[in-house]
């Protein structure tokens, strides 16, 4: 059967939780099933990046440095806590740092800019789904399941350009969706 599976903010709370997830796909894909995971931003996450970006928008690079720390810290100790072979652990660190440098960089340059458009408010958002999808990633391959990550857009989502209100191209999406996800699923 496939199914796909998602994961909302409050069941990636914290390494426990996603270590929680992954074991809950192991037991799909162990009885046979082709899984595809859909995965939220850990919890309070999303609200956090709202804030920080109207902080930065406001040009306050201490609240800024403040919560990049602590952006870090807390993905680096979930991956931590749900990943046990430290040679993973080391490769998912290293990936999560890059990624959250990327983000303190737009954030400073809102900051520089004292705007944030609706494109750049989107792309910031997104950093919450794409900090989790590493970590579940490299927990499930931390089990000894073979496991791929996608953003949307990596996945075959197309939207129009409408950011902060975009809907999904649908005939084009589902296409695209399905040329990318299905050789993944036989």
């Amino acid at each position: 059967m496939k199914l796909v599976m998602k994961f909302g903010g409050t069941c990636l709370n914290d390494g426990t939780r996603f270590l929680h997830a992954a074991q809950l796909i192991e037991n799909s894909i162990r009885k046979g099933d082709s899984v595809v995971v859909v995965v939220s931003a850990m919890t309070e996450v999303t609200n956090s990046l709202i804030t920080s970006t109207v902080k930065a928008a406001d040009g306050d690079q201490k609240t800024i440095i403040n919560f990049i720390k602590t952006l870090l810290e807390r993905h680096k100790k979930a991956a931590s806590e749900a990943i046990h072979k430290k040679t993973t652990q080391e490769k998912v660190i290293q990936e999560i740092e890059e990624l959250v440098r990327e983000l303190e960089k737009v954030l400073i340059s809102i900051s520089y800019l004292r705007e944030t458009t609706p494109r750049s408010y989107d792309y910031i958002l997104s950093f919450g789904e794409k900090l989790s999808t590493i970590i579940l990633r490299a927990t499930l391959e931390d089990m000894g399941l073979k496991a791929q990550s996608f953003t949307g857009g990596e996945a075959g989502i197309v939207t129009d350009d409408h950011f902060s209100e975009a809907r999904p191209l649908m005939n084009i999406t589902c296409l695209q969706v399905r040329e990318r996800l299905s050789p993944l699923l036989m």
